[in-house]
């Protein structure tokens, strides 16, 4: 089989099993969603992507060009986000299923089976990006502002923009999946403020009042201040004012008028052209350096690169094994009906024990630094660094409740056992809360001391609502980055940057003494009341 029917096949297979499951659909209709709402209609309450002259709001007309240009700058900015988690598993899988030893003992070359793997990637994002351009097809006869539809108009934003931003989100994530510290819960926190840097930065580079048309960065990966710029452009000529400097993404309105102008699309010159076209060869580039530092699916290579461990690998599996047939003399022992009980202590302790025992001994250490820094250092000191990243750091243990059963397959000996999801996942989920209070103790502690018993409600608020966001979106979603993205979100919004009602522990003085951590405690109780919904329906499956 040659080079490019080995990339063709593996695309495909990947591409049409990804595409036949439930996440995709939903993801697809969320992005039909996204699309109607991102053109909101006159009457709505709230205006996207306009600029003021004055005290006027001004927008473009919906006609093909605006639509495909606006949702072209909602794609490739959010797409960018939730379609790198959407698409960083396909290794992943290959590895968890198995697929991956059987590749490893084919002839398939490395760089065939990434290249195969990034194109997958890309036609899973493009797949939706498509989807949601069609819709717009529907959105513009549903406005009813420009009857007029021009495909060409309406499709290239999506060729020239999103298209380049797309296929280089899909080869980083091929190489976060090829790099063994980026592969998991770490590596997806990684990206997320990787993406956050060079989205603010953009933005802050498109709200400077002295910016020009023609002035596009070479790091603008979203295509992000080339459609802003066109559109700031578009609106000085139509709007025959050279002083309008500011473009707004989003504003809430409520009894403003917004006007108009006829905007007549993106100017592809030759220049615009090529900066997005370079993001595809770059893209390439990461594809080959992902191919090669992957070391392939052999486990065991480890264990056999010594030449002692070799020479023993080899003699094994050269010598003949006989296995006696002794069966006829086994006896197996009665139980014993003291050991049938139920011991809610043991099977927490059992529970803790397997957190612990798949830790690295890194992430250990440091949430020892973390313990040490919540004793020692004042309440006023740890707020703005320790707290936040003490409320991070078990992330990768959080992002796995719910799930192990399905990860390890064991679904089938945890569901036989008697009240699976009373008895178990009570006990699972009390065990990550026991972890969370083990690392935020020095906190805790510091409150106790104090007598703050308003941070102490708004910490136990906190410790309650992190696991159960986790195990609710893992018994659900069966899997563990829907909440490593959301949880992220929250976190990066609320104990980082102390948004009041994103502020579910309660960081800031004026979030732990308002009604937000009983809203967090009555939150928990529904997430924990649909993870129980959701645990006995996969019992019944």
């Amino acid at each position: 089989m040659n080079t490019y029917r080995s990339i063709l096949h593996i695309m495909c297979a990947d591409f049409f099993e990804r595409t036949r499951s439930k996440s995709f659909l939903i993801v697809a209709g969320l992005a039909v969603f996204a699309s109607y709402i991102f053109i909101p209609a006159k009457s709505a309450n709230y205006i996207t992507c306009y600029v003021s002259k004055g005290k006027e709001f001004y927008r473009g007309a919906y006609n093909s060009a605006w639509i495909g240009s606006n949702l072209a700058l909602l794609i490739s900015v959010f797409f960018s986000l939730f379609g790198f988690y959407l698409v960083k598993s396909s290794i992943e899988h290959d590895r968890l299923t198995g697929v991956g030893q059987i590749i490893a003992a084919t002839p398939l070359k490395k760089t065939d089976y990434i290249l195969g793997k990034l194109f997958s990637n890309f036609a899973v994002l493009s797949a939706l990006a498509l989807i949601s351009a069609t819709a717009l097809l529907i959105v513009q006869l549903m406005r009813r502002e420009v009857s007029s539809v021009n495909l060409i108009q309406l499709f290239s934003p999506f060729v020239i923009i999103v298209f380049p931003t797309m296929i280089f989100i899909s080869a980083l994530a091929v190489l976060f999946e090829t790099v063994p510290v980026l592969r998991g819960s770490f590596g997806n926190i990684v990206y997320f403020f990787v993406w956050m840097v060079f989205y603010i930065t953009l933005i802050q580079n498109n709200q400077n009042p002295n910016i020009q048309v023609e002035n596009t960065p070479l790091y603008d990966v979203f295509g992000m201040s080339t459609l802003l710029q066109q559109i700031l452009g578009g609106a000085r000529l139509a709007l025959h004012d050279p002083n309008i400097k500011w473009l707004e993404i989003y504003r809430h309105v409520s009894g403003i008028q917004i006007k108009t102008y006829l905007w007549k699309g993106i100017i592809w010159d030759g220049g615009v052209i090529a900066l997005r076209f370079m993001w595809i060869g770059i893209s390439l580039i990461i594809a080959f350096f992902a191919a090669m530092i992957f070391k392939g699916f052999d486990v065991n290579w480890k264990e056999k690169k010594s030449v002692g461990n070799i020479l023993r690998f080899i003699k094994n599996d050269t010598e003949p094994v006989y296995v006696k047939n002794s069966m006829s003399n086994v006896v197996l022992s009665k139980f014993k009906a003291d050991s049938m009980r139920f011991s809610f202590i043991y099977l927490l302790g059992c529970e803790i024990k397997l957190i612990i025992r798949g830790l690295h001994w890194w992430w250990i250490l440091g949430a020892i630094v973390l313990i040490l820094c919540e004793l020692f250092l004042p309440m006023g000191s740890l707020r703005n660094v320790i707290y936040p990243l003490a409320l991070i750091w078990p992330i990768n243990i959080l992002s796995s409740t719910g799930i192990r059963e399905k990860r390890y397959n064991t679904e089938q000996i945890i569901f036989s056992c008697p009240k699976p999801a009373s008895r178990q996942f009570l006990v699972c989920w009390l065990a990550e809360i026991a972890i969370i209070v083990i690392i935020q103790s020095g906190i805790g502690l510091h409150l106790v001391i104090a007598g703050n018993y308003f941070g102490l409600f708004a910490w136990l608020a906190g410790v309650a609502f992190v696991p159960t966001l986790a195990i609710m979106l893992g018994t659900w979603s069966g899997g563990s980055r829907l909440f490593e993205i959301i949880y992220t979100i929250i976190w990066y919004m609320g104990p980082l940057n102390k948004i009041p009602t994103m502020d579910f522990p309660g960081i800031s003085n004026t979030s732990a003494c308002a009604i937000i951590p009983i809203a967090y405690f009555v939150i928990s109780f529904i997430l924990l009341g649909m993870a129980l919904i959701g645990r006995h329906y996969r019992t019944r499956l």
